[in-house]
C-alpha cells in the first residue's frame, strides 16, 4: 500500500511512499488503517468517488470483491496503526471473512451468527414477504421538518430510497448492510452481555468479548482511549460527562439508531429511528432517561 506523504494547500496529493507496515485486522476493527469513507471529506474523497467506490448502501450490481480491489489501489491517509479515521474498514473486514471462510458474507452471517441466535428478521436484503414491513426513511429538512426521504438529502446517497428491497442484492457491506428489528438486535446484544452466549448457544468466547470491549484507541484526540474493536466504550466516566458506567460500550447507525451494553448494570438498550440527515439529540436523551430510572 502507498501512504500519502505530501499535499498542497488545496489538498491535492503531491507524493506518496510505500507503507512501512501492513494493515492488520486490529487496524480494521479500530479504524486505524488509513482507509477513508467516500462520504466523509478527506484528501482521498475525490479519488474514491472517481474510482466508483461506494459507502456500502447500494442496489447496483456490486460485490465486496470488486469494490475492495478498487479500494486497494487507493493511497492511505497515514501509516497503518498511527492514527484514526472512520472508513470502509468493516467492509474490508467483511471481505476478509469471505476470503478466509470461502463463503459470501451473507451466508457466513446466517450460518455462524444470525441463524444460531434465531435472528430470523435480520438480512442484507429483505425477502419479498418482509418488504412491506420496512420502516419508511425520513429526512429532517430545514424549514420543512420531517419528509419522506428521496435518497439524496444526506451525505450518504442512496441509489434507491427503497434499499434494501430492490436491486441486484449482491453487495454485502460489513459496515452498513444489515437491516433488522428491535427484537433481533436485542438478542445480539444479550449475547454480548452474556459474554458470548445466549440460550445455550455460544457465538464468541468470553475472552473474545472481553477483548472486543476493552478501550485501546483515542478517536477524538482528548487523551482518553474511547474506541474498542468496532465499539465505542466508556473508559473514564468523568471525561464522558454523561450518565453511564465505566465499561459500557455502544455504537450508532447512519439512520439515527443506537444501542449500548452496560455490563456493570446488567443492562442492554436499543433505540431505533429511521431518519437522515437528522438534527436531534433524542438518542442521548433516551439514554439519560434510562439511567435516571435506575434505583
Amino acid at each position: 500500500m502507498q501512504v500519502i506523504t505530501e499535499t498542497d494547500d488545496s489538498g491535492t496529493i503531491l507524493a506518496t511512499a510505500p507503507a512501512g507496515s501492513s494493515i492488520t485486522i486490529i487496524d480494521l476493527l479500530t479504524h486505524t488503517s488509513g482507509i477513508a469513507y467516500p462520504f466523509i471529506p478527506s484528501v482521498v474523497q475525490k479519488l474514491y468517488v472517481d474510482a466508483g467506490i461506494i459507502d456500502g448502501l447500494t442496489v447496483s450490481n456490486q460485490t465486496l470483491a470488486s469494490q475492495m480491489r478498487m479500494l486497494a489501489k487507493q493511497p492511505l491517509l497515514f501509516e497503518p496503526g498511527s492514527s484514526f479515521e472512520y472508513g470502509l474498514n468493516s467492509d474490508l473486514a467483511g471481505y476478509l471473512i469471505e476470503v478466509v471462510s470461502g463463503q459470501p458474507l451473507d451466508e457466513f452471517f446466517r450460518e455462524h451468527i444470525t441463524g444460531p441466535l434465531e435472528m430470523d428478521d435480520t438480512w442484507f436484503y429483505l425477502p419479498e414477504e418482509s418488504a412491506g414491513r420496512l420502516a419508511t426513511l425520513y429526512a429532517d429538512v430545514p424549514e420543512k421538518g420531517l419528509v419522506v426521504s428521496k435518497g439524496d438529502e444526506a451525505d450518504i446517497k442512496l441509489d434507491d430510497p427503497n434499499f434494501p428491497i430492490k436491486g441486484a442484492r449482491s453487495y454485502f457491506s460489513g459496515g452498513a448492510g444489515l437491516s433488522s428489528t428491535t427484537h433481533d438486535f436485542a438478542r445480539l446484544m444479550q449475547m454480548l452481555l452474556n459474554r458470548g452466549e445466549l440460550d445455550g448457544v455460544r457465538i464468541l468466547s468470553r475472552k473474545s468479548v472481553e477483548l472486543m470491549s476493552a478501550p485501546r484507541v483515542d478517536s477524538d484526540g482528548d487523551g482518553v482511549a474511547d474506541l474498542a474493536l468496532g465499539l465505542s466504550v466508556v473508559s473514564d466516566l468523568g471525561n464522558y460527562a454523561e450518565l453511564g458506567s465505566v465499561g459500557a460500550y455502544n455504537w450508532g447507525g447512519a439512520f439515527n439508531t443506537t444501542f449500548w451494553i452496560d455490563p456493570a448494570e446488567r443492562l442492554i438498550a436499543v433505540f431505533m429511528s429511521q431518519v437522515r440527515p437528522r438534527d436531534t439529540d433524542i438518542g442521548q436523551r433516551f439514554k439519560t432517561a434510562v439511567y435516571q430510572s435506575l434505583e
